[in-house]
């Protein structure tokens, strides 16, 4: 998108859309009248002579009127040419025609073009008539006359009745003023869509007064967008203005004359009235306003007052920098511009960089860098663009390296605009985030600030209403310029010398201050990336001596560069965050008693300090992957710290005794300690959420923890034998992880007590042999276990487990069960059906012969999966008690032979098979079952069933077509040898799909009732198919023809009427027969791999539906398209076809597109891919006007045609892997 100044308003916009130029007393009562009213329906402002107000110059006012038009219309009727007054208006609009490019529009009504071009006829009379007074003027007259006759017009003899007339001619008008809209955004890039999101958020046709703000960052397009959307809709509007730049006009002290010029454009009046006056009368007008860069919400109410009084309908957009205007003015949406996205930003940069725009090959590497550098920001790409625009590459390589260190000033003007308009707290903050913090979590940011003295939350907040930063994620980012621009602020706190600056960043100044010494007080803080340092610094212990005002210090990277003998007794009296990755000392012996964050993971410390500390304002240590630390210091007097993160400290057998009297303590990081023995026999932190002992091998003993807030508990490789009692204590606890507890026996059945439990899984623990049995009653009775919320439940690869204990089954909210890899796992309870709630039940590699009857009493089941389950013989005909809609697969069962008998009748005659809800049936890998019971067909609401690689399946029941519910039947890896014949009264079924079945013989042709879609494939000893009994086919939607190699299409193949998509793929087919063309429905072509293929009729072309073409691997195709045969008019039908994708991939005999292929309006993607052979584009390319992909890969093509520049609508383009010699 263009920068603000790239799109100027047009406040000088035209005040009038369409002039209207007729005699008055031959059409101003009928014709022009209409043609008014159905203009203004429109939303098209017409003006008509009758609207001058009484007193004014007529003359004089009529021509202003005329030049603030966009388009005149000149209504010619029988005595056009008698008034010398439309003659002279005549005169005026062909001038503004020459001079400003006006729109002109002639329409003969009930007068012949000719009479009025050549002046004869009755016309020609009433001209000469005035002549005859006249005669200086006759000349330039008639001249005009021929001219105006001369334009493309409407005429009333030829477009009949009058209403048709009239409305051919407001549509005429609206197309001229989308047209010139379009012009007025030609160079913008990215606008067109933002537009549309505007516009449906202003709610244009909606009553009320609505505003909408615009906000983001400076240069990132606000004024253009707005500017883009403001001529859209402006003539909707009775008035309308942009007031661009209220913060300078404000500033320059000329908020008074703004107003002045805002309600003298509105009302129409340059003279000087009576403020109040004026606003009255503007509250009675439906007006658009554009208020641009408003830094402040009196800025508005001083040049218009209050919005809510502006008349029903009126629209109001705010452009701001400050979100917080936008709040305060109370709008109705908030839009923020972002960033353009590649593509957009790749063309506007190009725009401005190239002649022409198109990119030069040569500098592709260093425009991606200098793009790259603008991240997205319309300004930043333009001032670089036009910057670099006729520099040589090495040149542009030198640029790109000065702005990696000093911004281009112009950007920088614009950016600093906000910087400026913060308090000297807010600017602190900024510059630290932009030199230190960026990147980092808002938490570990704001804890920063509140420790330095500031108030975090506020001040953030208002760098995120500026659009200084934002927060992602929870981490705070802020753009690369804003950044950029911060770091130049400081730099130039002392450009000579980095010592004498606040805060430091750029590893080649970090390295001399460190290395000579040369800090000063000034330095707050140091952010060194070690990845950037080519050599180690090796530094004295009293370079930050020389520092004592010293907030923020890290040293970040994959290796350690920055080398000191000691830190002993070194004063950080400032200091509130020390992070130093792979710390190369053993201690750490510093003075810093206002440290909040302590972060040295990957260090090589033995022991942090001897003594006890007293670092009241410490919320953060974390030393991850410090291998060599063997104990922890007294943390007695880090009373706030809330963080403790000690993950891979493989050497720490023992932690401190205080970490148990932490009590703000929120995380504890333990993971993978693997010396540690034990903990503290308790941790009385209430605030505790996090605790991870993950890969504690060694820890013996669980402590007791007293913590409400712990939300999820991961115990994986711990050697602890048993979970205590004190779990009951975990009120919050949701989630319960126990992975790889090699030695754990039992789990305590205190975990019933957990009312806020929602996710059990136990996985791994291959010597628990006693699960969760029940506590014991209660006085009343109760175990504790029905009290519990909904839960779910896993068990996995727990190798000694055999059966659950019946008592689990009074878990009457237990919602979902999983037993996976339990090898030895053999029963299921009997008493399973008491599980009231449970909706989804997994049984996956267990030994279990058989499933429970009283499984058909859960209620609310609604998925059961048994898997590989070798031993599973048998499955209980209860579960077609089970009412709720449901999924049953069962596979790699290979021991089932029975399947589902269905229970004896009841008295009523019924199976209660008929009353189930809807079902879904999946059989996959189970080899034993030969066949499904003919009773299982009274299934009246199955509505799908798979079978899938049961080998040895070799029968579907005759009664199949009893299955009335049936919608998708598939029969894949059987050994069945034909389709029953009542498959053809499935009444719902849609789709049929018969794969791989080796033996299957014959298709019944009674599958031609069904109105479904039918996939038959791998099929190979089908011999005879689908003998049609009489031609019906109307119904087929899609045929797929996939390996069937010696198929030929049929001639009549045009007949299906009702065909959308075909596919042939895999064939010997030769070519696509003429009645292809027929197929009016036919919106999907595809053809693939049908190697004979050599022509592709153009009757194609007669298909109005055609949206998809593609044709992949024909390699015998050589001829593509030929010219379609012209109309009676002089086309071709490709102009009439829909939106279309053509692609060709693949086809290596193919050489090149025919010319009339670009007479394709209508195409919108074209892909040309390892067409090896292919070698000409055609020439006329440039006129596929709506191509918005081009995408050549893997052809001969030495070069692109020169007509690709008029591709307007082109947003993709990919040349790859060609012989491309030049680009146009």
């Amino acid at each position: 998108m263009a920068s603000s100044s790239s799109c100027p308003p047009r406040n000088a916009k035209k005040l009038h859309d369409v002039f209207l130029s007729f005699r008055g007393e031959d059409t101003r009562d009928n014709f022009t009248s209409h043609l008014h009213y159905v203009l203004s329906l429109k939303g098209i402002k017409t003006f008509v002579d009758d609207q001058l107000i009484r007193g004014d110059n007529i003359s004089r006012s009529l021509l202003d009127t005329i030049e603030a038009s966009s388009i005149s219309i000149i209504i010619f009727s029988e005595r056009y040419a008698s008034s010398r007054w439309c003659l002279d208006e005549l005169l005026k609009i062909l001038e503004c025609k020459h001079d400003y490019g006006q729109i002109v529009i002639p329409v003969f009504y009930r007068v012949d073009p000719s009479h009025v071009r050549w002046k004869t006829g009755t016309f020609g009379d009433y001209f000469s008539e005035l002549g005859e007074r006249y005669p200086e003027k006759m000349q330039r007259w008639g001249n005009a006359l021929t001219e105006a006759a001369n334009l493309s017009g409407f005429d009333s003899h030829v477009i009949r009745p009058e209403s048709k007339l009239i409305e051919a001619i407001a549509n005429g008008v609206l197309k001229r003023l989308d047209a010139t809209f379009q012009s007025e955004n030609k160079g913008l890039v990215g606008v067109a869509w933002r537009i549309k999101e505007i516009e449906s958020l202003l709610c244009i046709r909606s009553a009320g007064v609505y505003v909408l703000g615009i906000w983001g960052i400076g240069g990132i397009g606000k004024t253009t967008i707005a500017g883009a959307v403001f001529n859209k809709i402006s003539r909707c509007f009775e008035g309308s203005y942009f007031a661009l730049d209220v913060r300078e006009a404000e500033e320059t002290g000329r908020i008074k004359d703004l107003q002045k010029e805002l309600l003298s454009k509105l009302l129409n009046d340059g003279n000087a009235r009576n403020v109040e006056s004026q606003l009255n009368r503007l509250a009675r007008k439906k007006v658009l306003l554009v208020f641009d860069d408003v830094n402040h919400p009196g800025q508005i109410e001083s040049l218009i007052g209050c919005l809510d009084e502006l008349a029903s309908g009126s629209r109001v957009i705010i452009t701001t920098r400050d979100k917080q205007v936008l709040e305060n003015c109370w709008v109705n949406q908030i839009y923020r511009m972002k960033e353009l996205v590649d593509v957009d930003a790749h063309k506007l940069f190009c725009q401005c960089a190239f002649r022409g725009g198109h990119l030069d090959a040569s500098y592709t590497e260093v425009t991606r860098k200098a793009i790259k550098y603008a991240h997205g920001v319309p300004l930043a790409l333009q001032v670089l663009g036009r910057h670099l625009c006729g520099r040589s590459k090495e040149v542009w390589e030198s640029a790109m390296r000065k702005l990696e260190i000093i911004p281009h000033v112009d950007i920088l003007k614009v950016l600093k605009i906000s910087y400026d308009s913060l308090d000297d707290s807010q600017k602190n903050v900024f510059l630290d985030i932009a030199c230190l913090l960026e990147g980092e979590h808002r938490d570990e940011v704001t804890s920063f600030f509140d420790a330095s003295g500031f108030q975090a939350k506020i001040e953030l907040s208002v760098l995120e209403d500026k659009s200084l930063i934002t927060c992602l994620n929870n981490q705070i980012r802020m753009h690369d310029l804003l950044r950029d621009m911060g770091r130049e602020i400081v730099r130039n706190e002392s450009i000579d010398l980095p010592g004498k600056r606040s805060r430091l960043w750029y590893h080649k100044d970090i390295d001399e201050v460190l290395k000579k010494n040369t800090g000063t007080e000034a330095i707050k803080g140091i952010s060194l990336d070690m990845n950037k340092v080519n050599r180690k610094i090796h530094m004295d212990s009293f370079a930050f001596s020389k520092m004592p005002k010293l907030r923020f210090l890290k040293f970040y990277g994959f290796e350690n560069k920055c080398m000191v003998s000691h830190l002993d007794g070194v004063l950080f009296a400032e200091l509130r965050h020390l992070e130093w990755q792979q710390y190369p000392l053993k201690t750490l012996n510093i003075h810093a008693e206002n440290l909040v964050s302590l972060k040295m993971p990957f260090s090589k410390v033995e022991q942090l300090w001897d003594d006890v500390q007293d670092l009241v304002n410490l919320k953060e240590i974390d030393l991850c992957g410090s291998k060599s630390l063997t104990k922890l210091p007294d943390l007695s007097q880090a009373k706030t710290l809330e963080t403790l993160s000690l993950e891979g400290c493989l050497s720490l057998m023992e932690t401190h005794s205080s970490i148990q009297y932490l009590n703000k303590l929120k995380v504890l990081d333990l993971g993978k300690c693997k010396s540690l023995t034990s903990l503290p026999t308790s941790i009385h932190s209430k605030d505790l959420k996090t605790l991870i002992l993950w890969g504690c091998s060694n820890l013996k003993n669980f402590p007791k923890i007293t913590s409400c807030h712990i939300s999820l508990l991961q115990l994986g490789e711990v050697g602890i034998k048993e979970l205590p009692s004190s779990i009951e204590c975990l009120s919050n606890l949701g989630e319960l992880l126990i992975t790889d507890c090699s030695e754990l026996e039992s789990i305590s059945s205190s975990v019933f007590k957990l009312k806020s439990l929602n996710y059990i899984e136990i996985s791994n623990c291959s010597n628990l042999k006693r699960f969760l049995e029940i506590p014991s009653c209660n006085t009343d009775g109760s175990t504790g276990i029905e009290r519990l919320g909904s839960c779910k439940l896993v068990l996995k690869e727990c190798s000694n487990i055999e059966s659950l204990p019946s008592s689990l089954c009074m878990f009457k909210s237990l919602t979902s069960l999983e037993i996976v890899d339990c090898q030895n796992f053999k029963r299921l309870p009997d008493e399973l059906g008491n599980l009231e709630a449970l909706k989804t039940l997994t049984v996956d590699g267990t030994a279990i012969r058989e499933v429970p009857k009283s499984l058909g009493q859960l209620p609310l089941l609604y998925s059961l999966q048994l898997k590989k389950c070798s031993e599973l013989e048998y499955i209980s005909s209860n579960i077609f008690k089970l009412k709720s809609d449901m999924l049953i697969e069962i596979s790699n069962c290979s021991n089932l032979k029975r399947f589902l008998e269905i229970p004896s009748c009841n008295t009523d005659g019924s199976t209660g098979i008929e009353r189930l809800g809807s079902c879904e049936l999946v059989l996959k890998e189970c080899s034993n079952i030969e066949c499904l019971p003919s009773s299982m067909c009274m299934f009246k609401s199955l509505t799908s069933l798979e079978i899938v690689d049961c080998q040895n399946f070799k029968r579907l029941p005759d009664e199949l077509g009893n299955f009335e519910a049936l919608s998708t039947l598939t029969i894949d890896g059987t050994v069945i040898r034909e389709v029953p014949e009542s498959l053809g009264r499935l009444p719902l079924l849609y789709s049929l799909q018969l794969k791989k079945c080796s033996e299957l013989e014959y298709i019944s042709s009674s599958i031609f009732k069904l109105k479904s879609d039918i996939e038959i494939s791998n099929c190979s000893n089908l011999k005879r198919f689908l003998e049609i009994p009489s031609c019906n086919t109307d119904g087929s939607t899609g045929i797929e023809w996939l390996g069937s190699y010696e198929l030929r299409l049929p001639d009549e193949l045009g007949n299906l009427e009702a065909l959308r998509m075909l596919t042939v793929d895999g064939t010997t087919i030769r070519e696509v027969p003429e009645s292809l063309g027929q197929l009016p429905l036919l919106y999907s072509l595809q053809l693939k791999n049908c190697s004979e293929l050599e022509y592709i009729s153009s009757s194609i072309f007669k298909m109005k539906s055609l949206e998809s073409i593609e044709i992949s691997n024909c390699s015998n195709l050589k001829s593509f398209l030929e010219n379609p045969s012209c109309n009676t008019d002089g086309g071709t039908r490709i102009e009439k076809l829909a939106s279309s994708r053509l692609k060709l991939e693949g086809c290596s005999s193919l050489e090149s597109l025919p010319s009339s292929l670009c007479m394709f309006k209508n195409l919108t993607s074209l892909e040309i891919i390892d067409c090896q052979n292919f070698k000409r584009l055609p020439n006329e390319l440039g006129n596929s006007k709506c191509l918005t992909v081009l995408i050549v890969k893997g052809t001969a093509i030495r070069e692109v045609p020169e007509s690709l520049g008029q591709l307007s609508s082109l947003e993709s383009l990919v040349l790859s892997n060609n012989n491309l010699e030049r680009l146009p």
